[in-house]
């Protein structure tokens, strides 16, 4: 497996964009992503320093369409918060 394919996608809510004045990025991760992973994918990918990584794990929920009565069932989600050094910077809107 290759470890860029461990992180799925930024976070971009208003809550993570508050966090990024404070260098604190969130990333959507799969489930099987660990720390050190995640630390290494992020430091060669934006040539950064990584100084600490938390993650944060959202369990399934149950949904109820309110309309048909159809129930369903979000899957559980996995979220890795990292804060990299106060003078660096990752610019996720680079492509766009």
């Amino acid at each position: 497996m290759k470890l860029s394919s461990l992180i799925i996608s930024p976070i971009m809510s208003e809550k993570s964009l508050k966090q990024q004045d404070e260098s604190v990025y969130s990333f959507w991760v799969k489930k099987s992503a660990i720390k050190g992973q995640i630390k290494t994918i992020i430091e060669s990918t934006f040539k950064v320093k990584v100084l600490k990584v938390r993650l944060g794990h959202k369990g399934s929920q149950a949904k109820k369409n309110w309309r048909q009565g159809n129930t369903y069932i979000l899957p559980a989600q996995k979220k890795a918060y990292v804060k990299i050094a106060s003078d660096q910077k990752i610019d996720l809107l680079k492509g766009k």
